[in-house]
């Protein structure tokens, strides 16, 4: 599992944050650095840290991890000292390595703390938009960017309160994978800049805001047509 090809890397960093949503602990990077680095960075980056309160967790989630990845991904998985599980998950073209410890744990340096609990709403929603364009290579920096968006702990207050940073994290992680260039969305045969898509994502958030300050926010599939819809709009006449 030695050949960490950036195609493969995505995916399956895509496929392990996707396991851990919604269990009780937060991720964090050993050096400390901003949890976007960790998806920017497909070549270096490949380990991650999910922090669990109890020591009693640390077998839970390791067993969770295994019954949802286990049939898709090789996965091998020791204890080491300090009560920490290491699981190493991925398959012949990539591998990444899921230590699962107490939260107090001393290896690791001031982090960047994501709960990765309570951005479920946002994060289906753009998976759901994006899911079309996922069969294609070019499309890969989108949906990377939706798993960024996942990792800054979007939450429905996050983004009432704090528009302005929720979008300027987001572009500039767009702009940061695509170096500036046109963004390409594959078989739609359409493409759009990161300055395009920066007005478009903004006014996207500002709906949403206005929508749940409204009492009008819908929930789950109504949610996610009413994005959908006038995101496939925009990008058509970008």
């Amino acid at each position: 599992m030695a050949n960490h090809s950036s195609k493969n890397l995505i995916h399956l960093k895509r496929d392990i944050i996707q396991a851990l949503s919604g269990l009780p602990g937060h991720i964090y990077l050993t050096d400390g650095a901003a949890i976007s680095h960790f998806y920017l960075n497909h070549r270096h980056n490949s380990q991650l840290h999910f922090l669990v309160e109890n020591d009693e967790d640390i077998q839970i989630i390791h067993q969770m991890i295994v019954s949802a990845l286990g049939h898709t991904h090789c996965i091998e998985s020791e204890e080491t000292l300090n009560n920490t599980a290491k699981l190493i998950i991925g398959n012949d073209m990539a591998s990444i390595t899921l230590f699962i410890t107490k939260n107090n744990h001393p290896r690791l340096k001031s982090p960047v703390i994501t709960n990765l609990i309570s951005v479920d709403d946002l994060y289906n929603v753009f998976i759901n938009i994006l899911h079309q364009l996922s069969e294609t290579t070019s499309a890969e920096c989108l949906l990377d960017v939706i798993i960024i968006a996942r990792a800054y702990q979007f939450s429905w207050q996050d983004i009432t309160h704090d528009l302005s940073t929720t979008t300027n994290n987001i572009i500039k992680n767009i702009k940061a994978i695509n170096h500036g260039q046109l963004i390409d969305i594959g078989e739609l045969n359409i493409s759009c800049n990161a300055d395009e898509l920066e007005q478009y994502i903004a006014q996207l958030f500002d709906d949403i805001a206005h929508a749940r300050d409204n009492s009008l926010c819908p929930v789950g599939p109504e949610l996610t047509n009413a994005i959908a819809n006038p995101l496939m709009l925009a990008l058509d006449n970008a």
